[in-house]
């Protein structure tokens, strides 16, 4: 039977809003002010690179606005729109996305007909010996890093000197694989230089640079963040205690995500600056960096990932388009993944992203490449920055809506849906199915196209009946 899929529009599931509001008097540019604002302070934020949404925990959008770049929700907003930077501009980022829908599309085997109570595959249900789960996305996504209970990292203990750099290897339990990766010591652990450590110091060094706050003062705070967040620039401190090393921490992270395997080279960049520190020392920041991207010869190797990035983005866009006609899953996937290619593009004429303050012309000057994610201050609905792009919006909206119903169901059967709260992105009026069984919600005539049944749709795990 063919599978019926109707589109939603836009409206009905995602109100969009940008940083240019008319009818409010909002300008698209905020002012840049010179004021710092202190580590303390910031907001609590996330960007999952699954949902590819990004959340401001502490700050309120109308606050954010009153504020502009006063508001401490600034430097949250910068550290993760990095995140949503590095996963649509760099070689780790494609790698990390190809490997994320590789996961999804393993999940939905289950395609029961219609009439049936959906069926989605939960994480008990996967055959004995089946590597790509959500749990080994994850691992393979953290290099290896485990966490604990409450989702903090766990670093081995480490005897060996301070910023000592150590080769090692980690198993990838979703590519089956044994990798080589590098650590470094620091506080007495060995801390993994994987490129979600790499990812956390960059970020970190944008949220410092985009808060203005003088040498003393990163410094009295920088203990505040785990190790995962200050590893690098903590490395490149020692070594060099005169230069700008939040500027350097930067430059050089950005550097080892646009160059596999991302650990060695950084390495590599470390153990050069350390074995050159004294030279380096007397150097302004532009010239030791030019040295160190010189080093692991960023110039010649650039072209050569995007290029294999971008053969390996065209091939997986040409099976997309196959299915696109069945599945308007794949629609959506196309538009993203077109996104990307227009990321990686970008990435190859401009490897460095630096600005001396990072801010709100930051942002803009980015969104205009390669658009926003979703964005969701305290208290309020998702939005996404920039001028409207229907079909991208349209995009984002129906893959973070199946992306977390299936990492909810992957993990545990929900009673309510996970689409209900108030500030999702699904706004059809609830009955008791979307609080009491989700999963019966495309069995109730008045639930018909709501966010949830569009997404068992759109993925074929529920079908509907010709008479539907």
């Amino acid at each position: 039977m063919t599978l019926k899929v109707k589109r939603i529009p836009i409206s009905t599931i995602f109100q969009a809003a940008t940083m240019s509001v008319p009818s409010e008097g909002y300008s698209a540019q905020l002012v840049q002010l010179k004021e710092s604002i202190d580590a303390h302070c910031w907001s609590r934020g996330s960007y999952s690179f699954m949902l590819v949404q990004l959340n401001i925990l502490d700050n309120s959008w109308q606050d954010f606005l009153e504020r502009g770049e006063e508001s401490e929700a600034l430097p949250t907003l910068v550290h993760e729109y990095v995140h949503y930077m590095q996963h649509f501009t760099t070689t780790w980022g494609f790698t990390n996305f190809f490997t994320c829908l590789d996961a999804v599309l393993h999940s939905f085997l289950n395609r029961p007909a219609s009439g049936e109570r959906p069926q989605i595959p939960l994480k008990d249900n996967f055959p004995s010996g089946h590597t790509r789960t959500l749990e080994n996305y994850a691992t393979s996504m953290h290099g290896g890093v485990k966490r604990d209970e409450n989702r903090r990292f766990i670093f081995a203990p480490s005897a060996s000197p301070p910023f000592e750099l150590a080769e090692d290897t980690y198993f990838d339990p979703y590519l089956n694989a044994t990798k080589p990766t590098y650590s470094v010591t620091v506080d007495n652990r060995w801390v993994p230089l994987t490129p979600i450590v790499l990812a956390e110091n960059m970020a970190l060094a944008a949220s410092y640079l985009t808060a203005g706050l003088p040498l003393a003062e990163v410094e009295r705070t920088m203990s505040m963040w785990g190790l995962q967040y200050t590893a690098v620039y903590r490395t490149l401190r020692a070594a060099l205690p005169a230069a700008d090393c939040l500027r350097l921490t930067y430059e050089l992270t950005e550097a080892a995500l646009l160059v596999p395997p991302y650990s060695i080279p950084m390495a590599d960049l470390l153990r050069f600056v350390q074995a050159n520190r004294v030279r380096l020392a007397q150097l302004p920041e532009e010239a030791i960096i030019a040295e160190c991207l010189a080093h692991i010869k960023l110039s010649e190797k650039l072209p050569l990932m995007v290029q294999a990035a971008l053969q390996k983005l065209d091939g997986l866009m040409t099976v997309y388009q196959q299915y696109a006609g069945q599945y308007s899953l794949f629609q959506f996937m196309l538009v993203l993944l077109e996104n990307m290619k227009v990321g990686l593009q970008y990435r190859q004429l401009r490897p460095r992203t630096y600005a001396p303050r990072l801010g709100m012309d930051f942002i803009n000057q980015l969104v205009a490449v390669i658009k926003s994610p979703l964005v969701q201050f305290r208290g309020d609905r998702q939005r996404a920055f920039g001028s409207s792009d229907a079909a991208f919006t349209d995009a984002l909206a129906q893959y973070n809506g199946l992306l977390t119903l299936h990492h909810t169901l992957y993990y545990k059967e929900p009673v309510a849906c996970p689409l209900q709260p108030a500030g999702s992105l699904c706004t059809h009026p609830r009955e008791k199915e979307c609080t009491e069984d989700a999963l019966a919600a495309p069995l109730n005539p008045r639930l018909k196209h709501c966010l949830l049944y569009n997404t068992l749709l759109l993925t074929g795990v529920f079908e509907e009946s010709p008479t539907t």
